[in-house]
């Protein structure tokens, strides 16, 4: 009897409405908890939203980080190649200066002949108008000059141009 007083029931018909109350309280339940499920789904979508916005901006600021040491890599090349002609002429120089003593020898034994011819090859070879450097460089120039003044349908007819016929076969 004191556990059921302490819960508030009575004893006379109290179980009915002990019954009722319940019902009430499932109802109030059940709707508390559909209500909590629809603040959940609407603070998931909303953190959803704020994280495709964290993403966005945060791809915006990759992408301008990419272009602008896309810009910097660029502008490095270019003065690594403008310096490239005059280091080459300054090795060359220097090369022909270590040659001429054996060069302006009067007497010249088949040794350093041999010397001389190999130093000329490799002059040749590293100097000359189509050594690495001015391939290189040669490359690079016509690279960037066709970006700038190619419009992108020429570029494509070109690229067209390079396929072999088995890329046009069905």
């Amino acid at each position: 009897r004191n556990d059921a007083a302490e819960k508030g029931d009575t004893g006379s018909g109290g179980g009915m409405d002990d019954g009722d109350e319940d019902d009430d309280d499932d109802n109030t339940a059940g709707l508390d908890k559909e209500e909590r499920r629809r603040r959940r789904l609407a603070r998931n979508r909303e953190s959803a939203r704020q994280s495709r916005a964290r993403k966005k901006v945060a791809l915006e600021k990759v992408e301008v980080r990419a272009a602008d040491l896309t810009a910097q890599i660029g502008e490095l090349r270019r003065q690594h190649l403008a310096k490239a002609e005059p280091a080459l002429r300054a090795q060359f120089v220097q090369m022909l200066e270590r040659m001429e003593p054996v060069a302006n020898k009067a007497a010249v034994t088949a040794e350093e002949r041999a010397a001389l011819q190999r130093a000329l090859v490799h002059i040749r070879d590293r100097f000359g108008a189509n050594c690495e450097e001015r391939a290189v460089l040669r490359d690079y120039t016509f690279a960037e000059l066709r970006k700038l003044l190619l419009p992108p349908a020429v570029k494509f007819i070109l690229w067209l141009a390079q396929q072999d016929g088995s890329f046009f076969d069905d």
